[in-house]
């Protein structure tokens, strides 16, 4: 690795046909580091199945076994499904170019599932596979959607509508008032009228975009692929230094204190919806600027995930990471005019995120 690198690196760079192809070199790569990977990951299945049967017999095993707060079935699970991930890897490596894209979300589940091997492991796999080689084809162009011309009215019709469910959704106003009601009941009221008041205003986007999206998916499937590599490089490094340094957000320990149904339902169905038409749709809607677009489009998604929740001053540090999350989400948004890539993106990092806490659970 130390010796192939480098020159991967320089051949991203210098044009010289005397060279071994990067598309080759990028193929060794992925082999030996997922084999790495692979071989480090069956080690780690070793040394818990020793600890398992000889922690009766010793005590600091025993006492080391019983500290663990993720049980040795839930640790298996992953190790093996990073295994899995790996051999895949291994097996889409034969043609890097074509499945890029389908490496960088095997690699991208390794990361979130969090052994060791692969976080690092991923992290070189990730920038290997988005180094552009000479002999890379040129990609297709994204498809141009249908102009929706926006009025004035309209644009404060939609911050006004922002504005409101915002404050309805995001802040204790209601809140405070329903919540000795029904679980149920408090879901429905909050957010079935949430998703009414966000889809109707919305919904000439949602037909135009459902319909270029079911007929663009492979073209689609690459940006969502590209942004969630490049989300998992920016945003798991700070949640680590964060979370060893100030300790785990308010808001993931709350959703760890849901019901694992409601929390389903919240992150998996209603999240990916209404997050993104709102913070997302109807943002575009007011700012057209793309640079402005995306950072008050992260900022205040950050700020909401922290909103009234944090211990102290210094938690609100976890706003950087959840901007960070919809930074990526507003950028593959300006990217593709089609509201279905970042429901998509939204989605598939909730599901990997929920997946992730049923284990660690477990």
């Amino acid at each position: 690795i130390v010796t192939i690198l480098p020159q991967v690196l320089v051949n991203a760079r210098v044009k010289n046909e005397n060279k071994p192809q990067l598309k080759e070199n990028k193929q060794i790569l992925i082999i030996v580091l997922n084999l790495l990977a692979i071989i480090g990951n069956i080690f780690s299945a070793f040394i818990l199945l020793i600890i398992k049967f000889l922690a009766p017999y010793f005590n600091e095993l025993e006492e080391m076994s019983a500290n663990n707060q993720i049980g040795i079935l839930s640790q298996m699970i992953i190790i093996s499904v990073c295994i899995i991930l790996s051999i895949l890897n291994i097996i889409f490596s034969k043609d890097v170019n074509k499945n890029k894209e389908k490496i960088l979300l095997c690699t991208t589940t390794s990361i979130m599932f969090g052994t060791i091997y692969n976080i690092i492991i991923g992290f070189i796999n990730i920038i290997i596979l988005l180094i552009k080689s000479k002999d890379e084809v040129k990609e297709e162009e994204l498809p141009k959607l249908e102009k929706i011309e926006v009025k004035t009215s309209e644009r404060i019709m939609y911050a006004i509508l922002f504005v409101g469910i915002f404050i309805v959704s995001y802040t204790s106003l209601v809140t405070n008032i329903i919540k000795d009601w029904n679980v149920w009941i408090k879901v429905i009221i909050i957010y079935l009228l949430q998703i009414l008041c966000l889809t109707i205003p919305f919904r000439k986007n949602l037909k135009r975009d459902i319909k270029a999206f079911s007929l663009n998916k492979k073209r689609y499937f690459k940006e969502i692929a590209k942004t969630i590599s490049l989300i998992i490089i920016c945003y798991i490094p700070i949640a680590i230094i964060l979370k060893l340094i100030i300790g785990e957000s308010s808001n993931q320990e709350a959703i760890k204190d849901l019901p694992i149904w409601l929390t389903f339902i919240l992150s998996i169905i209603i999240a990916p919806i209404c997050e993104e038409i709102m913070f997302r749709g109807f943002l575009r809607k007011v700012l057209k600027n793309d640079i402005i677009f995306i950072i008050f489009s992260a900022l205040i998604f950050g700020i909401t995930h922290c909103l009234y929740i944090e211990e102290n001053w210094i938690m609100y540090l976890h706003i950087i990471p959840y901007a960070i999350l919809g930074a990526g989400f507003a950028k593959i948004y300006t990217k593709t005019d089609n509201i279905f890539t970042d429901m998509s993106v939204h989605f598939c990092w909730n599901m990997l995120a929920f997946i992730s806490m049923i284990l660690l659970k477990t």
